[in-house]
């Protein structure tokens, strides 16, 4: 599952502040809703949504 994009877009501090905002007040955001927490390694990736964790090791380490 990819969580994120990245683009050459420049983006600017208020680009930040209202993102934050909905995802952070919104009755509909899932972090409102759910703990949702991502701890990235050099090899792998952790994860836990809706407390169910997973271990993920990067494309092409494993």
């Amino acid at each position: 599952m990819v969580r994120q994009v990245f683009t050459e877009t420049p983006q600017y501090p208020v680009d930040y502040a209202v993102g934050n905002h909905f995802v952070a007040t919104h009755d509909r955001s899932p972090f409102v809703t759910r703990p949702c927490i991502q701890r990235r390694g050099i090899d792998r990736y952790d994860t836990l949504d809706a407390l169910v964790g997973r271990r993920n090791a990067r494309a092409g380490t494993g």
